[in-house]
């Protein structure tokens, strides 16, 4: 734009100058002066632009013979039908139905050409193959620039690469996984202050605000219930986590939210018309000018930059002044960064507003619609509470986590894939051609417009299957790309040179916020008419989410054991129905002795026992014996309340870490399910009181196991009632560790039996969460695990 208006200007002089010096001599009606025959010209040579640019450019291209969307129109192209929607919205349609071979042309306002690639192989050329000759579109670059500074986001070619090339680091992973205690604590500390206005408003009617955003005075609400906001409760959160992994700074958002740097972002991404029109007018007029306008959203974004490019310049002194001082560098980003010493600090103020501003509204982006999407699935909500519960610390007991606690939790990862998958917080990515190229063999113009489509390939068919549109975690766990045959299909972070540098750091940090959230409260739309996703105003911006917040009926859920608090109490409801009732599990017959022969158990009764926690009992003689249900329980105490197969004090040490993935995530998935169905209550009722006996042969030195005795040693009276719920699951588990102990040398392979009840309980594992088979499966690994226990090879 900058180069066509001073070719305009310039010829527009020299016109003058020849006309005003008698060289040209025009007919008296087109003698202006200078002034007058300098506008005449300049605006002639806009006109015959605009129109060719308008009404012939497209239809001369050699890109008109793509397909693309028939309905434009004259003028406008595509206009009506890009403002009306959310962006990405007829991108992804458009995808659905138009066939293409990895090209879709439409036109944007006064008919711009404009193209979104579909395929795979297409976007693998775009992002990596020729990544740099594709760069961010000037007018995006210089725009959005001006809130989020020319850093690692918006820097292109070599500069690009100089600065990626010093920041990642800072954002590998070895060095994000001393992040996660952040994560966690700003995490915890959100839910805190969300608990505090639960108890503040819970049964009070609807807020003014709420009522504006679509939630009905007549809502019902129960006693314990509240209606609150939970969009503006994550953007603080993730502010605060940025500032403090970041930067080292902690920005009390959470507890504060008038703070400067925090309503600086609220008044700069607040939606407004006058945003919108001038965004429309920064296709005709520089934005050195449109900065210049006297609107008020002007004197805001100016006013909201000086506050974070002030607060990021004193974050960098502060920092400078405390390493010259001999004082250890933090683990945040910015002491990484300054460390290299690659970095001016005018550099470094932009790399830190890029962090800030990106870093903290996508992840509260991606959390509004986690909690849409689980609010539409409760079983899902209640199957995810129930592994954050048996899986993570209670936010109530000051513990904290570490990567690897997050790794180890199968289903919250898979939902939090989904989300991310299902509506990506960035919807689309612009890319402008440097130089005439090609995508698929096909002819690329330089200047050209390119529409990366997170909402429309992730969510496309043909690369993800005819459920697409449906959200559905399980997909994560059936296969680790999510069912997609290449990484292509998945666009939320991108991928090649350009992609997210902060992907690990943003998948740390939102699974974090799910899992505290989601473990301490349950959820409910608070507007029933967002049930259809189609029908909700999506704010444009670069962020997409709902225009009028996602306000929740939210409570804490009725009482359901968490193993981490001790401060809950473990009993029966009166009315539970019984486990045979609900889901048809049947107890063994009381008094039921489990004997099991030395090859299978000799890794761990055959050598000595680490103490057991106090629910357990201590060996006896040369054989550890212990009831049944000891063996593979977790024992689940407040003096030990981490539940992990990872941690469990009868298996020898070296043997957890064998134990096959496969079988650490059934193990663990079947424990949240049967410590959190509303059953597992009424089962303190009906599994029997005494323990199974565990009868082994005393292992001899020569380990054969035929010279020795049968030796039958009496039960230990049973574990408290509070604990017995663990069972059932218990003698799943027993199976997962029987087939991670090294059989001896006579046996080829695991029993028929434990290979059964291991395909039994995986199965189980995998489908817990369908509502049409948990009867039977559970059936089936029920019995299968008690065959195990009473088989004798």
């Amino acid at each position: 734009m900058v180069s066509k208006y001073s070719l305009f200007a310039a010829v527009a002089v020299v016109a003058s100058y020849l006309v005003g010096n008698g060289v040209l001599t025009p007919p008296w009606y087109l003698t202006f002066g200078y002034i007058g025959t300098f506008v005449g010209v300049f605006l002639l040579q806009f006109a015959v632009w605009a129109s060719y640019s308008v009404l012939l450019k497209h239809r001369l291209s050699s890109l008109r013979h793509l397909p693309g969307p028939k309905d434009n129109h004259f003028l406008m192209g595509q206009w009506k039908t890009l403002f009306r929607e959310h962006l990405g919205g007829p991108q992804r349609r458009w995808v659905k139905t138009i066939p293409n071979d990895g090209l879709i042309r439409f036109l944007g306002i006064f008919n711009q050409e404009r193209l979104v690639v579909t395929t795979p192989k297409g976007l693998s050329e775009v992002l990596t193959t020729k990544s740099y000759d594709f760069v961010k579109p000037y007018e995006f670059s210089v725009g959005i620039g001006r809130l989020l500074g020319i850093g690692v986001l918006l820097a292109e070619g070599d500069e690009h690469k100089f600065q990626r090339k010093n920041l990642m680091p800072a954002f590998a992973f070895r060095h994000v996984k001393s992040l996660f205690p952040i994560f966690w604590s700003k995490s915890v500390e959100v839910t805190f202050a969300i608990d505090d206005e639960i108890k503040n408003t819970a049964g009070a009617p609807p807020s003014e605000a709420a009522i504006n955003a679509g939630v009905s005075r007549d809502v019902k609400l129960d006693s314990d219930q509240a209606i609150i906001s939970v969009g503006q409760w994550f953007n603080r959160a993730t502010l605060d986590i940025i500032g403090l992994a970041g930067m080292g700074q902690d920005f009390n958002a959470i507890a504060d939210p008038t703070g400067d740097l925090y309503q600086a972002y609220v008044r700069t991404f607040r939606p407004s018309r006058e945003a919108t029109i001038l965004q429309i007018l920064s296709i005709f007029i520089h934005h050195a000018i449109i900065r210049r306008l006297p609107f008020k959203h002007n004197k805001e974004v100016n006013k909201s930059v000086k506050v974070v490019r002030d607060t990021c310049r004193a974050l960098i002194i502060k920092e400078k002044k405390r390493l010259a001082d001999g004082l250890a560098a933090d683990i945040d980003i910015l002491s990484v960064a300054l460390e290299s010493g690659a970095f001016t600090n005018d550099q470094l103020t932009d790399q830190l507003m890029t962090f800030l501003a990106a870093g903290h509204d996508t992840t509260a982006t991606a959390m509004i619609w986690a909690i849409y999407l689980l609010s539409q699935h409760p079983a899902m909500q209640t199957r995810l509470r129930a592994e954050v519960r048996a899986g993570l610390p209670s936010p109530d007991s000051g513990a904290s986590i570490t990567a690897a606690d997050i790794e180890r939790l199968p289903y919250l990862n898979a939902v939090c894939a989904e989300v991310l998958r299902h509506h990506s917080p960035v919807p689309l990515t612009l890319r402008e051609a440097n130089v005439d190229t090609t995508i698929q063999g096909v002819h690329i113009p330089k200047g050209t417009m390119l529409y990366l489509v997170a909402w429309a390939t992730n969510r496309d068919p043909k690369l993800w299957g005819a459920d697409v549109d449906v959200f559905d975690p399980e997909r994560w766990l059936r296969d680790a790309s999510g069912g997609a045959e290449t990484n292509y299909a998945f666009l939320t972070f991108l991928h090649g040179p350009r992609s997210c540098i902060g992907e690990k750091f943003a998948r740390g940090e939102f699974a974090c916020l799910v899992a505290t959230f989601v473990g301490r409260f349950e959820f409910e739309l608070a507007d029933p008419t967002m049930v259809d996703e189609t029908t909700i105003p999506i704010r444009k911006g670069a962020t997409s989410k709902p225009e009028n917040g996602l306000w929740m009926k939210t409570r804490k859920p009725a009482p359901l054991q968490h193993p981490f608090d001790p401060r809950t109490p473990r009993h029966a409801p009166p009315e539970s129905p019984s486990l045979s009732q609900s889901h048809g599990i049947v107890a063994p017959e009381r008094g039921h002795q489990a004997t099991l022969r030395p090859p299978i158990l000799r890794p761990v009764l055959a050598r000595p026992a680490r103490p057991l926690p106090s629910s357990c009992h201590p060996p006896t003689s040369a054989v550890t014996v212990v009831p049944a249900h000891h063996i593979a329980s977790h024992c689940i105490t407040p003096a030990s309340p981490r539940i992990s197969i990872h941690n469990c004090p009868s298996i020898p040490r070296g043997t957890q870490r064998s134990l096959p993935s496969h079988i650490r995530r059934a193990s663990i998935t079947i424990h949240s399910y049967l410590l959190y169905i509303p059953a597992t209550q009424a089962f303190i009722k009906t599994w029997p009181a005494q323990s199974a006996t565990v009868t082994a042969r005393p292992q001899p030195a020569h380990n054969n196991a035929d010279d020795a005795s049968p030796r039958t040693l009496s039960a230990p009276s049973p574990r408290p009632s509070t604990t017995l719920p663990l069972c059932l699951s218990a003698r799943l588990t027993l199976t997962a560790h029987i087939l991670a102990l090294r059989p001896p040398r006579n046996m080829s392979r695991p029993p028929k039996h434990a290979r059964l009840a291991a395909a039994a309980a995986a199965d189980a594992a995998a489908h817990t969460a369908d509502a049409t088979r948990p009867t039977a499966v559970a059936n089936e690994a029920a019995s299968a695990v008690v065959d195990v226990a009473t088989v004798v090879e």
